[in-house]
């Protein structure tokens, strides 16, 4: 008999996908492998205060990483053959450059004539680096570019960037991308997820909940720019938040996105998804990311507990952020019927052992991610760790260790 996330074409062949089992917290990330750094720069930029992006590349066992938030450009790192468990990052072994900063915007095939600037969710699609990006402040939501095809990402100094690419659901599938496992390809409509939940300015433009939206690479393929259909299965509107049907305000009647009755720790307005996969072999879908606001309340821009006027959301207990996951069931997913109707089955605190708080809130969360299905590791960015939130750290995850040991016990 298969266990889950153990070949799973032969799980695939021996039961459908409702029967498939739902993996669990500690299913997912109960095998912490150990974290890395990068602390590199160059005439183009630099790693510190970066947005936090990577992709995982299995030919050379190595990460792609984007630059200074400012320079919106990646390079290649060597990943350390050994890890560290320490959570002093200056106990960390520091991975070696293999392919220095190549900017992007500026090389794509099309200008960037909507003024993108921030990069977003990336991932290696059939050998070719897809990036998603994004406009820090589109003012009337309508930004219609979101992605630029790095087409041979071994060669960063004189690839060709194909974009701007024009995916469905635009900034809603701007912060991550990943791969659909076999079988369920054909239930979701594609072979490759993008998606987002939340966490930039505008609130009309995004999804106030992890969205789901699948595309298929093959309509990338032959062209320079245009519009890349996808197919929508979870999406939250504003005023249908992922938690909004469950916790009211009892002063305003509406959405408690706040938590000002203390009830609502499923999703408020500083809440954010920043990776998220389908576990092969199970009906899981698992989102990574951050929330807060969870025992004391918070607010837009206001002045919290430590006397620091928030920029924006924000919890007014400073250290009242954490980072957070969400499992979905793709069953039910698949079966409501509004993409905002779904609530996940579980969802609480995931790792903050990098954490440390300053009066602004917290340095060390998660801001994106990378699964590799040939080795089930599981790739998280903390782009800004330590004391003056600097740093980047990469964590590695095995991803159902927990489950097949249960499976495998006498």
């Amino acid at each position: 008999m298969c266990t889950w996330l153990v070949a799973s074409c032969a799980v695939q062949a021996e039961v459908s996908n409702s029967e498939l089992p739902l993996a669990t917290k500690a299913d997912i990330f109960g095998t912490y492998l150990g974290s890395f750094t990068v602390d590199y720069s160059d005439e183009v930029s630099h790693t510190r205060y970066s947005e936090g992006r990577i992709a995982y590349n299995p030919e050379r066992h190595s990460i792609f990483i984007d630059s200074n938030h400012r320079d919106d450009a990646i390079a290649e790192f060597a990943i350390p053959e050994e890890l560290s468990h320490s959570n002093d990052i200056q106990q960390l072994p520091k991975a070696a450059m293999l392919q220095p900063y190549r900017r992007l915007f500026a090389s794509a095939a099309t200008g960037n004539p909507h003024g993108i600037d921030k990069i977003g969710g990336m991932s290696l699609v059939r050998g070719e680096l897809v990036v998603q990006a994004y406009e820090t402040y589109d003012a009337s939501g309508k930004n219609p570019h979101t992605t630029l095809i790095v087409r041979q990402p071994q060669n960063l100094a004189e690839s060709r960037i194909d974009g701007f690419f024009e995916m469905e659901g635009a900034a809603r599938t701007s912060m991550y991308i990943s791969e659909v496992p076999d079988e369920w390809k054909t239930a979701l409509g594609g072979s490759w997820i993008a998606g987002m939940g939340a966490g930039m300015s505008i609130n009309s433009r995004f999804s106030e909940g992890p969205s789901l939206y699948v595309f298929d690479p093959e309509d990338f393929r032959g062209r320079v720019s245009g519009r890349i259909p996808t197919r929508k299965h979870l999406d939250y509107p504003f005023n249908r938040a992922l938690s909004s049907q469950l916790y009211e305000d009892p002063e305003s009647g509406g959405w408690d996105s706040y938590n000002s009755t203390g009830k609502n720790l499923l999703w408020t307005q500083i809440s954010a998804a920043r990776f998220a996969f389908v576990v092969p072999g199970t009906r899981t879908f698992a989102v990574i990311g951050k929330s807060g606001a969870l025992k004391n309340s918070g607010g837009y821009k206001i002045l919290n507990d430590e006397g620091y006027r928030c920029p924006g959301p924000c919890a007014y207990d400073n250290e009242d952020i954490h980072t957070y996951y969400w499992l979905y069931d793709l069953e039910e997913v698949l079966t409501a019927s509004n993409t905002y109707d779904q609530v996940p089955y579980e969802y609480g605190i995931f790792d903050d052992r990098f954490l440390t708080y300053g009066k602004q809130g917290a340095n060390g969360l998660i801001s994106g991610g990378s699964f590799d299905a040939g080795s089930n590791h599981l790739y998280l960015i903390r782009p800004s760790v330590g004391k003056n939130g600097r740093f980047p750290v990469i964590s590695i995850y095995k991803v159902g260790s927990a489950a097949l040991q249960r499976a495998e016990a006498p």
